[in-house]
């Protein structure tokens, strides 16, 4: 089974809904589509979509080893 990650392309915020989207082959509007209508309706949207965001390891494309011995994504900045 594919793990839930938040994407890093096809991102509006937090890359939570594309990476939904991408996870269960659905268009990623779908899910955004359903966090507005939450929020605009019973106002669950935001907390939902915090929770998911929290959840959902983002995306990674490649790991590197720094010189103290830490592994980090690509992408971090150096300490």
């Amino acid at each position: 089974m594919d793990r839930m990650l938040r994407a890093r392309e096809d991102r509006r915020l937090a890359g939570v809904c594309a990476g939904l989207g991408r996870r269960f082959r659905i268009d990623p509007g779908v899910f955004r589509a359903g966090f507005v209508a939450l929020s605009l309706l019973w106002g669950l949207g935001l907390p939902l979509y915090w929770v998911f965001c929290r959840m959902m390891k983002p995306e990674v494309k490649e790991y590197v080893e720094h010189e103290t011995g830490e592994i980090a994504p690509a992408d971090a900045p150096d300490r």
